[in-house]
């Protein structure tokens, strides 16, 4: 027999999230589908927002197993959405003159290598039991969170608050330093920090509508646009580092030391352009970041479906799709390294 489903609200959000679990994750791994792999993954961590967000009025005992499983997802299928990206990016190197012998070196390491990661993934078969569990499990926790609307909400609408605040106060410190010059600039901010607590920030964000809340649609363009550069920085920076990694681990200046030379020329490039993104960052933050500080805390109700409700959508979607209501369809997220 079907589970009954609750019309709306967090727990109707929760019971797409954990469907689209049981989905995307076998497709992953069976089809080798690049975009099965960041879905579920991106499933998996609005999973762990609404358990986040929900801990006050459930027992962690209960929880316990729904954050296992996901975060089991998350990290199981980390390092092969990494590689995605990289074959991604090392792609569109490979197009330009100059960095394409290394970036076709590179483009078959990082085949062989997802080829590998893969291969142990399907010998391992340890997500399909907790997969399988997940339906069962939420069940148990959504019981007690019937007829508690209103606690939701407001649950949600102070961690909305909270995360901003910390955003914002790690934003204010990046975009300081980046203005700053010489002995000004003392210790530097870190940066994934940053791009860790604007992820999770979105993820409550994609909440609000859940809930009956809203924020007016020019504060999530801008918002988006941030954790844009922010991603896009940080898929640059990985590259770079896997770049370097894979030509010590081939021992490359020993064999071909022409192709060292044009392998750290690329990695020069990626970690240039990374750095170009971060700064694209701090100046949008610097003109926009205090008119946002006064947006966001001032969230209203949704008494009528809008055009400008959140219909959170990612800058990477492909030309001319169009998501549903919020009620309806999941938002889609980032196409970066989840």
């Amino acid at each position: 027999m079907p589970r009954a489903r609750a019309k709306g609200g967090i727990c109707d959000y929760a019971d797409r999230l954990i469907e689209k679990l049981g989905d995307l994750v076998p497709a992953s791994l069976a089809k080798q589908d690049a975009e099965a792999t960041h879905d579920a993954r991106v499933a998996a961590r609005r999973l762990r927002a609404v358990l986040d967000v929900i801990g006050p009025l459930v027992p962690d005992r209960d929880t316990r197993p729904l954050r296992k499983a996901a975060r089991k997802v998350r990290r199981r299928l980390g390092r092969v959405r990494d590689l995605d990206v990289m074959v991604d990016q090392a792609l569109e190197l490979s197009r330009q003159r100059k960095h394409a012998p290394a970036a076709a070196w590179l483009l078959h390491r990082l085949d062989l290598a997802r080829d590998a990661v893969v291969r142990r993934l399907r010998k391992k078969r340890s997500l399909r039991a907790p997969l399988d569990a997940l339906p069962a499990q939420w069940d148990e926790v959504r019981r007690k969170l019937e007829g508690r609307e209103g606690e939701l909400r407001e649950l949600v609408a102070t961690s909305v608050r909270s995360q901003w605040s910390n955003f914002a106060e790690r934003a204010d410190r990046l975009a300081g330093h980046s203005g700053a010059s010489g002995s000004d600039r003392g210790v530097t901010p870190d940066p994934h920090e940053l791009r860790i607590a604007g992820k999770e920030l979105r993820y409550t964000l994609e909440m609000l509508p859940s809930v009956g809340l809203r924020l007016a649609a020019v504060a999530m363009r801008t918002f988006k646009r941030m954790q844009s550069e922010l991603g896009q920085w940080h898929d640059r920076v990985v590259l770079t580092d896997c770049a370097i990694a894979e030509s010590i681990d081939a021992e490359l200046a020993h064999h071909d030391p022409a192709l060292q030379s044009h392998l750290l020329a690329l990695a020069t490039q990626t970690l240039r352009d990374a750095q170009s993104h971060l700064k694209r960052f701090a100046r949008l933050w610097q003109a926009r970041g205090r008119e946002l500080s006064e947006i966001v805390p001032r969230l209203s109700a949704v008494e009528q479906p809008r055009a400008d409700v959140i219909q959170p959508q990612t800058d990477h979607d492909p030309a001319g799709s169009e998501p549903s209501s919020a009620q309806e369809e999941l938002p889609p997220d980032a196409q970066t390294a989840a």
